[in-house]
Order: structure tokens, then C-alpha cells, then sequence
């Protein structure tokens, strides 16, 4: 998948900054921004990331500018014997961008987690560090189902869906995301800090034409994996039919 990251740089006109890795630096104390004492949050590479952005070609602008972050809830365990589809970090497949899977439980065995109402075209995020590239859209199939409170739902108001979609994975944006993380035991991102996260917006037809190339990329690549899961198993079966006979 690494080609679609280098497709969407490329096509942004943003360029890759050359990481020097430093034992040591220092930070001014005027540069400090407020709340953040910790080393990660400061290392070189970031501004350098942030530097190469301001010079690419299209207009920066913070997702709080071009989407809505969703604070639509919903309490499950009010509705008792209602099923509900609910999804969580885990039901999205982190290398192609898919909900994979989801869970269908009763409003009384809801977890207190599951608690954000899913809409068709809603970009679900997930705010763990560890788990930033699990990002997914909301097929129409999943409409009004639960999400975990450990997603960002963004709404789409002023941007192409797929466009935010591909950006939001990329290696470059996924890299600042991750810097904004805090926490000891669970590092996570808040959304007051996705909010400012900034990515280049250029004009409706190239967000298309990226989108739509993203769009035939990955199709391929999960017709790839099929047909290399459909060898696997035809494998098996010869290998099982020798054993069997032997």
C-alpha cells in the first residue's frame, strides 16, 4: 500500500523530508506549546514535516475548517432488547481502509464504550496511537450503527469524503497525528488536537482524481488478496488430499 501513500505525496506536490535522526536537541522554552513537557512531542522531524507541508502547493487547512467532528451519541442500554450494530477499533482493517467487521448486540449488553452513532459517508478514526491507520468510511450498509468512543467521526462539509479518507492514511499526515498523542499507558489523540491537524486541500476535480485513482488501487489490491487467499486454500486441500492418502 505503500505506492497509493507515494501516488497521494506525489499528486500534493508535498515533498518527503530526509529524517536525521539526533541523540540530542534543544527546544527553546518560547517554543514550547502549552501543556506539552515531553521529548516525543519535540523531536526535528516534526517541524520539518510541518515546513515541507507549508511548502507544497495547495492551501492548508485545519480539519476543523472543512469537517464536523460528530458529537451525535447514543445510549444502547435504554433500548434493552434492541440489536445494534456496533463497531469497534478492531472491526476496522488498518491496511486496506475497510470495516471488516462489526458486532451485533443487545442495548442491555452494550459496553459503556459504545456509545457514537455511525452515518453513511462518516470517516471514523481512530484516536489510539497505536492503532491511527485504522480509519475507514461508513458504507451505507452501516448506517445509524454504534461506534466505540475511542473513534473521531468526522463529517465531511466542504471536501471530497474519499479525498479526506486518503490523506488522513497517508505515512506523512498519520506521522503528525501520532505526535499529538499523550497518555503513559494508552497514548491516544484528543480531538481538540485533530481539530487543528492541517492538510493541503486543492481544487474539487483533483480530490477526485485522487480519490478515484485510490478508489482503483485498492480494488485491486484486495482482488490481489483474494485470488492469493484462494491459492492458500487450494494448497491446503492438495496438501491435505497427499497426507490423507499417504
Amino acid at each position: 500500500m505503500n505506492s497509493i501513500n507515494d501516488y497521494v505525496l506525489k499528486k500534493l506536490e508535498i515533498g518527503i523530508p530526509k529524517v536525521v535522526r539526533k541523540i540530542s536537541f534543544a527546544v527553546n522554552y518560547e517554543a514550547l506549546d502549552k501543556g506539552r513537557y515531553d521529548v516525543f512531542y519535540y523531536q526535528p522531524k516534526y517541524r520539518g514535516m510541518v515546513e515541507y507541508l507549508k511548502k507544497g502547493k495547495y492551501e492548508l487547512k485545519e480539519l476543523k475548517e472543512i469537517v464536523r467532528f460528530s458529537k451525535e451519541v447514543i445510549d444502547p442500554t435504554k433500548e434493552p432488547e434492541k440489536i445494534f450494530k456496533y463497531i469497534e477499533i478492531a472491526g476496522v482493517d488498518s491496511k486496506f481502509g475497510k470495516i471488516k467487521s462489526f458486532k451485533k448486540i443487545l442495548g442491555k449488553n452494550a459496553p459503556s464504550r459504545a456509545r457514537k452513532v455511525l452515518r453513511t459517508g462518516d470517516i471514523v478514526v481512530s484516536t489510539l496511537r497505536e492503532t491511527l491507520r485504522s480509519i475507514a468510511i461508513v458504507p451505507k450498509e452501516l448506517a445509524n450503527s454504534v461506534g466505540t468512543t475511542g473513534f473521531a467521526v468526522l463529517r465531511p462539509k466542504t471536501i471530497s469524503k474519499e479525498f479526506l479518507y486518503s490523506v488522513l492514511r497517508t505515512n506523512f499526515i498519520l506521522e503528525l497525528m501520532k505526535q499529538k498523542a499523550t497518555g503513559a499507558i494508552m497514548p491516544a489523540v484528543t480531538e481538540g488536537d485533530l481539530k487543528h491537524i492541517k492538510i493541503p486541500v486543492p481544487p474539487i476535480k483533483i480530490q477526485n482524481e485522487i480519490a478515484e485513482e485510490i478508489q482503483r488501487r485498492e480494488q485491486r489490491a484486495e482482488q490481489l488478496k483474494q485470488e492469493a487467499e484462494e491459492i492458500e486454500h487450494r494448497a491446503k486441500q492438495k496438501v491435505e488430499k497427499i497426507i490423507l492418502r499417504g
